[in-house]
């Protein structure tokens, strides 16, 4: 059985791969990276981190899904969302487990009501979460740039605008130059608007 240090090690590779996947052989980065967090999460179900990235992963994997043992997009989402949801009813204030969830309950499976209260669950456990590596300064501006974007678009989508219109004026507030938000911005108010 592995030491706690060591199955961090083994996340962190993990991890390494899947963020160079888009440098390299995608399918064989991801495939790697998914062995690695499978043998995580035989010795330690509960390994939270190795959850949230196992969503993440099944989330964005589009190419691969034969080599990962799915059939097609929907049973991936399922999949993926299983894991954000064991991470959170591990840690439920993981406010990277959270902004997991409500992207792949809005994006990708289309609920914008269960996204919007996700959001919503995850921008209180931002405020409040406990220490972890979520504290490292580029996740932390990627969680909480991805709670705000994906609020605004689900209240867009439950045609709440002018909600959604505050949030991303909070969201710069927060996060003044962010290019995700800009981006966000630019697809939300489209020129003219």
């Amino acid at each position: 059985m592995e030491d706690k240090s060591s199955l961090y090690d083994m996340f962190l590779k993990a991890e390494k791969l899947w963020k160079k996947r888009k440098s390299e052989d995608e399918k064989e980065s991801v495939v790697k990276a998914v062995k690695i967090l499978n043998r995580i999460l035989k010795e330690d179900p509960d390994h939270v981190l190795s959850l949230i990235l196992m969503g993440g992963i099944l989330e964005f994997s589009k190419g691969c899904f034969q080599e990962l043992g799915l059939s097609d997009e929907a049973q991936a989402y399922t999949k993926a969302l299983e894991y954000c949801d064991r991470a959170l009813e591990i840690d439920p204030l993981s406010a990277e487990a959270w902004a997991c969830k409500s992207e792949i309950l809005l994006l990708r499976i289309g609920q914008p009501a269960q996204a919007l209260d996700a959001v919503k669950k995850g921008m209180q456990a931002f405020v409040g979460g406990s220490p972890s590596p979520e504290d490292d300064p580029k996740l932390r501006l990627w969680v909480g740039e991805t709670l705000y974007s994906n609020k605004v678009w689900a209240l867009a989508a439950l045609g709440r605008e002018d909600e959604a219109r505050e949030t991303l004026a909070e969201g710069f507030r927060h996060y003044p130059g962010s290019k995700f938000l800009q981006e966000t911005e630019e697809r939300f108010l489209p020129a003219g608007n």
